[in-house]
């Protein structure tokens, strides 16, 4: 090889530097264009391990983002399944409703145990109706009412989430692209200061499969997509509210509660920073609030708001019982 022939020959070294060879003592150029020389051997290697360590940081930055995003992706996709599940229930409604009023027009004749109604529709239609048959038809009826009450009380909720992070899984998806197509540290940089900016990586990244994994340990805590990414939280019953407040809610993250009456414990995550977070996010949680409390039918609410720091409980005060200082109001349609 030239570099052999140059060593046992005694010619005098001409070191340098090619692109996919490395340092080399002697002068390659014939069969690397891309050789360059250098004043010394040291040189040249200091310049290769210099280029090959920034090479190496690149690459290493670019696929650790590139995981995480494509966890955050995975999280998203999930709930989107979830999500689009709960919408499809909320579409029953109508269904649901209809239930209830066949149960109460003709379910007179209905014995105890019955857990199948067959009867028709109102046009003819042959309908079966699965029935709870420890419950009268008046309580079946009203479970068919309660069901769609709830069902059609939440589908403005999920179809404003549907949308939120389908536009969200969207702008993932782009910066994942970009940083596949980067070619410096810079790029990946300027990637990852948009990462940061958008919180992608601060929500928790799978949902949980059985009871065991549960986030919350278990307790009934729904997590929203609000304004500019921030989390929204919410507990669905007292106990599940007591956990939220005093367990999960940081100091510094806001707190909401429909003023004097029975409402959900809502809490904005804040990251530490509660005076970065705008109106629009605030309005977003207080309707949450609004909407899992007794006053989610009334024409305008109000809605408390403080830091969860300024939350106490008193040590025997029932689940869900707390007080609180320092609060600001909103006023939020119920409907």
């Amino acid at each position: 090889s030239r570099l052999l022939e140059s060593v046992t020959s005694g010619q005098p070294w001409s070191p340098g530097l090619a692109s996919g060879l490395g340092a080399s003592p002697v002068d390659v150029s014939t069969l690397h264009p891309t050789f360059l020389p250098k004043p010394s051997i040291s040189t040249a290697l200091e310049d290769f391990f210099t280029t090959h360590i920034a090479v190496a940081e690149f690459e290493s930055a670019r696929h650790n983002l590139l995981k995480q995003l494509e966890r955050v992706a995975l999280s998203r996709d999930a709930a989107l399944n979830d999500l689009r599940s709960a919408q499809a229930r909320g579409g029953k409604a109508p269904t649901w409703q209809r239930y209830g009023e066949l149960i109460l027009a003709f379910g007179f004749s209905l014995t105890p145990g019955t857990e199948l109604f067959q009867t028709t529709d109102y046009d003819g239609t042959p309908v079966e109706i699965r029935l709870d048959p420890e419950l009268s038809p008046k309580d079946n009826a009203q479970n068919y009412f309660t069901k769609a009450k709830k069902a059609k009380s939440r589908l403005p909720l999920i179809d404003d989430q549907i949308i939120r992070i389908e536009a969200d899984l969207d702008h993932i998806l782009g910066i994942t692209f970009k940083l596949e197509s980067a070619t410096n540290i810079r790029e990946i940089e300027e990637l990852k200061a948009q990462v940061d900016k958008k919180r992608w990586l601060n929500v928790q990244a799978v949902p949980a499969k059985d009871k065991q994994d549960r986030p919350f340990e278990g307790h009934r805590i729904r997590e929203l997509m609000g304004p500019a990414n921030y989390a929204v939280l919410y507990g669905e019953n007292s106990t599940s509210n007591d956990y939220l407040s005093t367990r999960v809610a940081k100091g510094n993250d806001i707190w909401l509660h429909v003023r004097g009456q029975t409402s959900a414990h809502v809490i904005i995550r804040t990251y530490g920073k509660p005076e970065k977070v705008q109106r629009e996010t605030l309005l977003f949680a207080a309707k949450v609030a609004v909407q899992n409390s007794n006053q989610k039918h009334a024409g305008y609410v109000a809605v408390d708001y403080t830091l969860a720091k300024h939350v106490r409980k008193h040590k025997k005060s029932a689940p869900g019982t707390v007080f609180y200082t320092n609060e600001k109001t909103l006023h939020v349609d119920g409907d």
